[in-house]
C-alpha cells in the first residue's frame, strides 16, 4: 500500500507526540527531524527535485505557449485568401495602353494574360504586398515587371530617383529579368531605365556612374547591392526613394545564407514600401517573411499544392546499380548517344569539379557541349548561357546555379545526374523544361543509397494524365558506353592536366601584372572593404548551413538561433564533440612538447640522450629524433601518438560525467 504525503506526516506527528521530551532534548528533536526528512525525501523526493520538477514543467508550459503563438501567427500572417476572378484580356486589368500595345505587338506577341498574371496584377497594382506561388514557366517576370511599368508611367517622374529594386539569388536572373523588362519597356515616355547590378564583371565603377544618376528600376544579387550601399569613397547609396522591392525566387533569397542580407537591404528602404514574393515552390517560411512584408495577399496559381512539377512533363527514372562516377558518366552518355541524340537538354550535375570533368569527357567522345558553373567569370558564363539559348550546341551541363527561373525555350529534355538534395530543388530544375504549354522530358539517376520514399515523393509530383516510370538502357548501348568511357580516361586526365597549368599561369601572369600597376603607382591599387555582418557573425552562419546540410537542424532552428545572435549556444552531435576533443587534446599535446623544450633549455645538466618530454623518454637516433644543436625534440609521430592519448583521456572524462549526471538526476 502507498503511503500519501500528508497522512505519513501526521503519522510521524502523531508518534512524536507519543514519546515524552523535555526542551533539555532539544538535540535529540533536531537529529529525528533530520532523520524524518531523509525518510521524506526518500520516499517523495527532495525540495530540490520538486523545484527542479516545477521549473522544467513551467519550462514545457512556455515552450507550448510559444509554439501556439507561432501557429497563430502563421494563420493570421496572409490575408484571407480568396478567389481572384481570372481574365483573359490585358485592357480589363486595367495596365496602361502603351502597356498594353506592347504586350499585344512583336517580338513579345503576348495576346492574353497567364492565370498567375491575371490574379497578381490587379492586386499589385492596388500597391498590397503579394506572395505569389506558381509552376515555373507561367510568366512571374511579367507578373511584378508591368505593376511596376505601370507605376512609372503614371507617376510624376521629373525628378529622377530609384523607385524599384529586384532582389534575384542569380546573376543569369538578373540578366534575363533586365531583358525581359526592357522588352516590356520600349514604348514608355520618358524612357524606363533600369540597372544591372552583379558581381563577377569588371564594371564596378561603370555600375557606380550608373547608380550616380538614378535609375529607375535596380536589377541586382543581394551581396553587390550591399556592396554599393555601404563601400562607396564617393557617397553610400541611397535607397530612401524605393517604393517597391521585389524578391525572385523568394524561397531561395529567404533561406538563411540569404536571410541576413535581404534584411539588410531593407533596413536601407523606406518603412512603408510595397514588397513582392515570387516562387515557384513557397514553402512555408512565416517567421522569415514576418521580417519584410505586411499583411501579404497570397496567390496561388496552383490551388492544389505548393509543390507540383508542370502538367505537361513527362518524368522518367533509371536505377543505377553499380555506384561509380563511370557509370554514370556512361549512362549519360548513352543517353545523349542513342535516346535523345537530336533533342537539346540540360545536364544538372551536384558540383563544379563534376560539371567541368564530365564536359571534358564529352567533348572527347564527340558532343558538342558548354559548361554553366560557379567557377566560370561572369563573361563565359553569359556567353555559353546565350550559345545554348541560341541553339549553337544542343547540350548544357551545370550545377544549380541554373535551375532557377531561366528561361530558356526549346529545352526537351532535362537529366539529374543523381537525386536532389531537396524536393523543392527538383522541381526547379525539372521546371527548364515543359514550359508556357510545351511538352517536356526529365529523366533521373538514381543509386540503391537513395531512399526510396524520396523516390517515390519524386513520382507523385507529376499529373495523374502522365504517370511517372522507369526507364530501361539496351544492355549493348550500355556495354559500347561504358568501354568509350574507359578508353577516353587517359584523353580526359591529359586535358585536364593542360587546363590546370594554363591555369596556374593566368595566375601568375595577374599577379606580375598587379606587381608592375603598385611599383608604377607606388601604392596597392585594392582597396579595403567592410561588410556588414562581423567574423563571428559570418562564423555561426557558416556553422548553421553545415548543420542544416548534415540535417541536424531544420530552417526554424536555425532561423531562431540567427535572432540570437553570435552568442547563442548551437548544439553539438557526438561527432561535434569528438572533433573538439581531438583539437583539444593536440593543443595540449603540442603544450606538453613545448613546455619539455623550454624545460631541456633550462636545465644547465641537460643530455643528449634518453630525455622525458612528456611523459615518454625518447632516444638520440637521427630516425626518430629531429637535433637542433645538442637538444632533441619529439617528432610529429610523437606528438599524434600523444594527442591521441589525451583524446581517449577526454572522451573517458566526458563519459564519466555523463554517468555522474544519470546518477544524480
Amino acid at each position: 500500500m502507498e503511503l500519501e504525503e500528508e497522512n505519513w506526516f501526521e503519522w510521524i506527528a502523531n508518534e512524536s507526540a507519543d514519546e515524552q521530551m523535555d526542551n533539555e532534548e532539544e538535540p535529540m528533536l533536531q537529529k529525528k527531524a533530520k532523520k524524518q526528512d531523509k525518510v521524506r525525501d526518500r520516499l517523495f523526493g527532495s525540495k530540490q527535485d520538486k523545484q527542479r520538477q516545477k521549473e522544467a514543467a513551467t519550462k514545457a508550459s512556455t515552450k507550448e505557449e510559444e509554439e501556439q503563438d507561432v501557429e497563430v501567427n502563421e494563420d493570421n500572417f496572409f490575408e484571407a485568401e480568396h478567389q481572384i476572378d481570372e481574365t483573359n484580356s490585358w485592357r480589363e486589368l486595367g495596365l496602361h495602353t502603351l502597356l498594353v500595345r506592347t504586350l499585344m505587338s512583336d517580338p513579345l506577341n503576348f495576346y492574353e494574360p497567364t492565370p498567375v498574371q491575371a490574379r497578381t496584377i490587379p492586386v499589385a497594382m492596388k500597391g498590397r504586398d503579394v506572395c505569389v506561388s506558381a509552376e515555373t514557366g507561367s510568366g512571374k517576370t511579367a507578373a511584378f515587371g508591368l505593376p511596376i511599368l505601370h507605376r512609372l508611367m503614371v507617376s510624376d517622374r521629373s525628378r529622377p530617383a530609384i523607385r524599384a529594386v529586384i532582389i534575384s539569388p542569380t546573376r543569369e536572373l538578373a540578366v534575363q529579368t533586365v531583358d525581359m523588362l526592357t522588352a516590356l519597356a520600349t514604348k514608355i515616355v520618358p524612357v524606363a531605365r533600369i540597372c544591372l547590378i552583379v558581381g563577377g564583371r569588371n564594371d564596378h565603377d561603370k555600375q557606380r556612374a550608373e547608380l550616380n544618376t538614378l535609375p529607375d528600376v535596380i536589377v541586382a544579387t543581394p551581396a553587390r547591392l550591399i556592396d554599393h550601399v555601404t563601400n562607396q569613397r564617393g557617397g553610400a547609396l541611397d535607397l530612401g526613394t524605393v517604393e517597391v522591392l521585389v524578391l525572385d525566387e523568394a524561397d531561395r533569397v529567404l533561406k538563411i545564407d540569404f536571410l541576413d542580407q535581404i534584411l539588410e537591404i531593407t533596413r536601407a528602404l523606406p518603412r512603408v514600401h510595397q514588397t513582392m514574393l515570387f516562387s515557384a515552390t513557397m514553402t512555408e517560411q512565416v517567421s522569415a517573411l514576418m521580417e519584410v512584408m505586411r499583411k501579404p495577399v497570397r496567390i496561388r496559381a496552383e490551388w492544389d499544392s505548393r509543390l507540383v512539377v508542370a502538367k505537361r512533363l513527362q518524368q522518367e527514372f533509371i536505377r543505377i546499380r553499380v555506384e561509380t562516377p563511370q557509370y554514370r558518366q556512361a549512362v549519360v552518355h548513352a543517353l545523349l548517344t542513342h535516346s535523345f541524340a537530336s533533342n537539346t537538354a540540360i545536364v544538372f550535375l551536384p558540383t563544379k569539379k563534376e560539371v567541368h570533368e564530365t564536359k571534358v569527357l564529352l567533348e572527347v567522345l564527340g558532343h558538342d557541349c558548354v559548361e554553366l558553373q560557379g567557377d566560370l567569370n561572369q563573361t563565359d558564363r553569359l556567353h555559353n548561357l546565350s550559345k545554348f539559348r541560341e541553339g549553337h550546341t544542343r547540350l548544357i551541363l551545370c550545377t544549380d546555379v541554373a535551375a532557377r527561373g531561366l528561361d530558356i525555350p526549346s529545352v526537351d529534355v532535362v537529366i539529374n545526374y543523381s537525386v536532389p538534395q531537396s524536393i523543392e530543388t527538383y522541381v526547379h530544375r525539372v521546371g527548364r523544361t515543359a514550359r508556357a504549354k510545351r511538352t517536356g522530358r526529365s529523366v533521373t539517376l538514381f543509386g540503391e543509397s537513395d531512399p526510396r520514399t524520396v523516390i517515390k515523393k519524386l513520382m507523385g509530383l507529376g499529373s495523374k494524365d502522365i504517370p511517372a516510370k522507369q526507364r530501361k538502357i539496351a544492355t549493348d548501348a550500355m556495354q559500347s558506353s561504358i568501354e568509350a568511357v574507359k578508353g577516353a580516361a587517359d584523353a580526359v586526365k591529359e586535358a585536364l592536366l593542360s587546363e590546370e597549368i594554363d591555369k596556374e599561369i593566368g595566375v601568375a601572369d595577374k599577379m606580375a601584372e598587379k606587381a608592375t600597376r603598385v611599383a608604377k603607382k607606388g601604392v596597392d591599387l585594392g582597396e579595403s572593404k567592410s561588410w556588414f555582418m562581423s567574423k563571428a557573425k559570418r562564423q555561426q552562419l557558416n556553422e548553421l548551413q553545415r548543420k542544416i546540410r548534415k540535417g541536424d537542424l531544420t530552417e526554424r532552428e536555425a532561423f531562431k538561433l540567427m535572432k540570437a545572435g553570435p552568442t547563442a549556444k548551437i548544439p553539438m552531435t557526438e561527432e561535434d564533440k569528438e572533433k573538439a576533443d581531438t583539437k583539444r587534446a593536440v593543443r595540449s599535446a603540442k603544450k606538453v612538447a613545448r613546455e619539455a623544450k623550454l624545460a631541456s633549455l633550462n636545465d644547465p645538466d641537460r643530455e643528449t640522450r634518453g630525455r622525458m618530454v612528456g611523459g615518454t623518454r625518447y632516444s638520440s637516433g637521427a630516425k626518430q629524433m629531429k637535433r637542433i644543436g645538442d637538444i632533441a625534440m619529439p617528432t610529429a609521430q610523437d606528438i599524434d601518438h600523444l594527442a591521441k592519448k589525451m583524446a581517449g583521456r577526454e572522451k573517458i572524462k566526458r563519459k564519466k560525467g555523463l554517468r555522474r549526471h544519470t546518477k544524480r538526476h
